[in-house]
């Protein structure tokens, strides 16, 4: 799949290298181009309502030869409380071929994140741990909920109430 494929609005976001250097560390084998969040529709957004769907998408650059990839996300509170976070190795996703650009998509199916401002991690790195490209805290969404919960996210549950008798 090539980045030509996503329909672009205001609410973009791109990275340079000159911007985002404090936060970011690897050998750039492999380059994080730009980082983008998507609707269903593929359309670029950065405010979402707790439920819906969200893509993650990192468009990358390969730069020198590598080996055994492994692209992450890590998904983060504006008080730096980690929410989620995962790669492509713990799902056991094998990236065998990147050819020389492309993106990767994380597909998260159900936000189930409360109302807040979320600041996301992304990563190529090698399988044992050789960074390839790691930008920290630079890319941030919104989410929106008229259900008023506490905490971090929004479980799936239901309720229910079992009574005896009567006391006698």
């Amino acid at each position: 799949i090539a980045p030509s494929n996503v329909e672009v609005n205001e609410d973009s976001i791109a990275v340079s290298s000159e911007t985002i250097e404090p936060d970011r560390t690897g050998n750039r084998k492999i380059e994080i181009l730009a980082v983008h969040f998507c609707d269903e529709r593929n359309v670029h957004k950065r405010e979402f309502r707790t439920g819906m769907p969200m893509d993650i998408v990192i468009e990358y650059k390969v730069n020198r030869p590598f080996e055994n990839a492994v692209f992450g996300i890590g998904i983060f509170t504006s008080d730096n409380i980690c929410c989620y976070a995962t790669n492509t190795f713990i799902d056991e996703y094998q990236i065998l071929e990147l050819g020389s650009r492309g993106i990767v998509k994380c597909k998260i199916s159900n936000l189930m994140l409360i109302q807040g401002t979320y600041l996301v991690d992304v990563a190529v790195h090698h399988k044992d741990g050789e960074p390839y490209d790691y930008i920290s805290r630079q890319y941030s969404f919104q989410v929106s909920s008229e259900i008023r919960d506490l905490g971090v996210a929004r479980l799936e549950h239901e309720w229910e109430v079992e009574y005896q008798e009567d006391f006698k």
